[in-house]
């Protein structure tokens, strides 16, 4: 997915409300701030962040309707074509997942990297956390 081995996408997640100030800032200065903390967290160690892309998102948040299962299905068969793509969190499981939850399955997408074969798609899916119309 990256033009190298040595290249990553590290995705960062701002909630906000539209129209504060986090929502109308300017794109350049919401990448510096994503790069610093990127930084803070010791993801960089001597490499710099190569590029940014901002995308604003309404109401982000997956919604268990009829059919939620069979379209995450469809989600789900395209991405395991990428072998060097590792899916987490809430954006990438198309789950309603609280924080533990979310940083769980990064912890196991880190560790798929070095080998290991977790499911991250089998965290959260015990039946109270699923909506009954799933």
């Amino acid at each position: 997915m990256m033009p190298s081995d040595t290249q990553t996408i590290i995705g960062m997640e701002y909630f906000c409300d539209e129209g504060d100030s986090l929502w109308t800032a300017a794109d350049a200065d919401l990448r510096a701030l994503a790069q610093a903390e990127i930084g803070q967290l010791g993801l960089l160690g001597d490499a710099a962040v190569a590029d940014g892309t901002v995308a604003r998102v309404c109401d982000a948040y997956p919604i268990y309707d009829p059919g939620y299962r069979e379209r995450v299905a469809t989600v789900r068969a395209y991405l395991a074509g990428f072998a060097n793509l590792r899916t987490c969190g809430r954006a990438g499981l198309h789950r309603y997942n609280n924080l533990d939850h979310s940083m769980l399955t990064g912890l196991y997408a880190a560790r798929n990297v070095t080998g290991e074969a977790n499911d991250v798609w089998s965290v959260n899916v015990e039946a109270e956390h699923v909506e009954d119309n799933a």
